[in-house]
C-alpha cells in the first residue's frame, strides 16, 4: 500500500478524527474537479480516496479488536454520535462487530471515548 500525504501529514501519522476529515476534504475536491475539469481529472483522486478508505476500515478492524479484549457486559461506555454529541450507555454484549445496549446496538468501537469513567481511545490516538 502506498502512503497518501494530505495537506503535507502522511495519513498513517492522523488520528482517526483527522483521517475522516482528509477523506471528506478529498471527495469534495474529486467532486469538484469532475464538475471543473471533466471526469477523467477527476479519477486521480480516486487512488488515494481508496488508500484512505483501506487506512480507515484497517484502524476501525483494530479498535474492535482491542475492544473486545477490554469491554464485557455491564460495562458504562461514553461514546460520540454524529455531530459529535456524546451519548452514555451499560454494555449488554455484541451484535457482530456492533456493542449493543439496551437501547441502541450499533455502537462502533472507534467512538468510545471512556469506560467505567477512565478515558478510553480503542483507536490507538492519544486520549485526550
Amino acid at each position: 500500500m502506498s502512503t497518501v500525504v494530505y495537506c503535507g501529514q502522511q495519513t498513517e501519522q492522523m488520528s482517526f478524527a483527522a483521517l475522516l476529515e482528509a477523506r471528506s476534504g478529498m471527495l469534495w475536491a474529486r467532486r469538484q474537479a469532475a464538475r471543473e475539469l471533466g471526469e477523467a481529472t477527476a479519477r486521480a483522486y480516486d487512488t488515494d480516496i481508496a488508500e484512505v478508505d483501506g487506512e480507515l476500515r484497517e484502524r476501525s478492524r483494530r479498535a474492535t479488536e482491542r475492544a473486545r479484549a477490554v469491554l464485557r457486559p455491564g460495562d458504562r461506555i461514553c461514546f460520540t454520535v454524529c455531530c459529535e454529541q456524546r451519548r452514555h450507555v451499560v454494555m449488554t454484549g455484541w451484535d457482530g462487530d456492533w456493542i449493543a445496549s439496551a437501547t441502541k446496538n450499533d455502537i462502533h468501537a472507534s467512538s468510545i471515548y471512556k469506560v467505567n469513567g477512565k478515558p478510553t481511545s480503542f483507536l490507538g490516538d492519544p486520549v485526550a
